[in-house]
């Protein structure tokens, strides 16, 4: 609730500067150039996006299975953590610069592809719709459930606006309630059940 509310005065604060476009935001952002590429092409585009998500996710299973990757597991149990030694406050603080970089990535790539940047795109639906990609995917894996999960409901919201046009809030919520019921571990669970049965 508090990242929440804190996604909210954030979008609040520049949508209020006259000087940083208040609710329209900053326009033109010139595309950039790239060894010598200027990305123009929503094709050049695709293949930069998918060499970073690719990229980002490699980083993110390095991470995880890196020693740095436990202590960041170890942080879900705080008492036990500290009791043997692990800086728990540190290691959160240390994750969440690491997801503030990533972030920082993908909007400095997102900025120059849309050619502005406005505060309506950053709501707090927006940042629960991100979360709602997280868990039906799976928290379990760093890179692979997120990914997971955005990827399917990238394309259900494709669907669901073209023949259930309005609707697509409560199939999201329908289809979050199934996961988190169903398979908590989110859908990259599945395989792993499966094999099980």
């Amino acid at each position: 609730m508090i990242t929440l509310a804190f996604n909210g005065a954030v979008q609040l604060i520049p949508a209020n500067i006259d000087y940083l476009g208040g609710w329209l935001g900053l326009s033109p952002i010139p595309s950039f150039t790239l060894g010598g590429i200027e990305f123009t092409d929503k094709t050049l585009w695709y293949y930069l996006v998918l060499a970073l998500v690719g990229l980002s996710a490699l980083v993110s299973w390095r991470i995880e299975h890196s020693k740095l990757g436990r202590y960041f597991k170890a942080t879900s149990n705080e008492s036990l953590a500290e009791s043997i030694g692990i800086n728990t406050v540190g290691y959160r603080m240390l994750a969440f610069v690491i997801a503030c970089i990533f972030a920082g990535l993908a909007g400095g790539i997102m900025a120059p592809y849309l050619t502005y940047v406005s505060p309506g795109d950053f709501s707090v639906s927006k940042s629960i719709q991100i979360q709602i990609q997280s868990t039906v995917g799976g928290t379990g894996g760093l890179a692979a459930g997120p990914i997971t999960g955005a990827t399917l409901l990238i394309i259900l919201g494709e669907v669901f606006r073209a023949y259930a046009k309005g609707l697509e809030p409560l199939l999201y919520g329908l289809l979050l309630l199934v996961v988190i019921f169903l398979l908590p571990d989110g859908l990259i669970s599945l395989p792993r059940i499966l094999r099980k049965k």
